[in-house]
């Protein structure tokens, strides 16, 4: 679990959290129009004290969905791919 304590150590505008998620559809009843397949996603934190997933299909580079990738909103999957304290969730930037 990150912790503000951890947190607060990532610089600024770094992915400090990627990986990879096959999307059997649960994510189009949250995200209508996510792709169905494998997804890329990555944890990155902004140049504030905030934080963002965002998300994208598997052939796109992890350079590419961190400047243009979709930005994911749900508190389920947020806390599903990196699991957080309270102090840590207030700050995603939704």
């Amino acid at each position: 679990m990150l912790i503000n304590e951890e947190f607060i150590k990532i610089p600024a505008g770094i992915i400090f959290a990627r990986g990879v998620f096959l999307n059997k559809g649960i994510l189009n009843d949250m995200i209508p129009g996510a792709p169905v397949g494998v997804l890329k996603w990555i944890a990155k934190k902004g140049r504030g004290d905030d934080w963002c997933i965002y998300y994208g299909g598997i052939l796109q580079s992890i350079k590419r969905i961190s400047e243009h990738g979709n930005h994911l909103f749900t508190e389920k999957f947020i806390r599903f791919f990196v699991p957080c304290s309270i102090l840590v969730f207030e700050k995603y930037r939704y």
